[in-house]
């Protein structure tokens, strides 16, 4: 197999017709652990970049607070997001009656998060030259990211069912707010704490 730019061409393209079969061609790949983490981190770390070059070439109001506009902190945030929603999709997938591993759950996240940023370079161009026709194409490709990724789960986790598959994100999603909510809450208490005894 020659991973060649007509290669991942022709797998981007597999990925948005047929993503069941891309999945599989994906996992097929059968990475090192180590080796899907450090491509999970050099994901991040180009989506951060293109993030940030977007905010430069087309500035926009952010609902984030200043900190986040840092790209150490957006970065560590995007980079802590994929892990996190890595492990609830694998750990959801299996209580759910999944059977996949999560080497196979991260491989495919990392090409999905590659496809992101590809877009995200196509979206900035068309922020530049045609901005209504880029706010179409986000909407298009959110909702077609969500499709493609139902479809990984169910076939990284042997589903057979594509409902079963978009319970799994459901309740991954549903676990990973929650979670958050909790994480964040108790950070506030802390915060609120500390500010008592100054």
């Amino acid at each position: 197999m020659t991973l060649t730019v007509p290669y991942w061409r022709d797998l981007a393209i597999e990925t948005l017709r047929a993503p069941a079969q891309a999945a599989e061609r994906v996992m097929a790949f059968q990475l090192p652990r180590d080796v899907l983490w450090l491509a999970l981190l050099l994901v991040a770390v180009l989506n951060t970049i293109v993030y940030m070059v977007t905010n430069i070439l087309v500035p926009t109001p952010s609902p984030l607070p200043g900190a986040f506009q840092s790209p150490v902190v957006f970065l560590f945030i995007v980079a802590g997001g994929l892990v996190l929603t890595v492990h609830a999709l694998y750990w959801t997938g299996r209580a759910l009656g999944g059977t996949g591993e999560l080497g196979d759950i991260l491989v495919l996240m990392i090409w999905l998060q590659a496809l992101r940023v590809a877009l995200q370079v196509i979206t900035l161009v068309l922020l530049i030259l045609a901005p209504v026709l880029a706010a179409f194409v986000v909407m298009a490709a959110a909702l077609w990211g969500i499709w493609i990724l139902v479809n990984f789960i169910n076939t990284a986790h042997h589903l057979n069912s594509l409902p079963r598959a978009a319970g799994v994100l459901v309740a991954a999603m549903l676990g990973l707010a929650l979670g958050l909510s909790f994480f964040l809450s108790l950070i506030g208490a802390t915060l609120l704490g500390s500010v008592a005894y100054v």
